[in-house]
């Protein structure tokens, strides 16, 4: 399966799905996706227009996702190079270089440290900072 995965184009993930039963598509509103604007006016700052999103989109949308506890998808996740999920309430990708939704299609901000777990971009990033910290 390792060739499957690891030769694909893009893999889909029916990640909101609880159970074989359910498909990719559920019902959601677009507002879901929209961060709050609103106006900030400082006394010694000019007005500008903040936005104000969740700080945890992608492990609340992926990494806590009900899918992912299941032992075959380790080898969806890492092996494949791009992959669509569908979540609960937007959809969201990744790929080697780039976490992204429709929230943040350019990236996700990375405001929270992460911790390490088994996907793609933790165990990169892990082996990165191995091999630039060997003498």
């Amino acid at each position: 399966m390792g060739n499957v995965y690891q030769n694909s184009w893009c893999n889909i993930a029916a990640t909101a799905a609880p159970d074989s039963r359910f498909g990719c598509f559920v019902d959601r509103s677009a507002n879901d996706v929209l961060p709050c604007k609103f106006m900030v006016e400082w006394d010694s700052h000019p007005k500008r227009v903040q936005l104000i999103s969740s700080m945890n989109i992608w492990d609340r949308s992926v990494t806590q996702a009900l899918l992912n506890t299941r032992a075959w998808v380790v080898q969806e996740i890492i092996l494949a190079p791009r992959v669509l999920h569908f979540g609960k309430h937007q959809l969201l990708w990744e790929c080697f270089e780039l976490r992204a939704c429709e929230t943040y299609p350019s990236g996700i901000p990375n405001i929270a440290p992460k911790r390490m777990s088994l996907d793609i971009h933790s165990v990169r990033n892990a082996n990165y900072v191995a091999q630039s910290t060997k003498f």
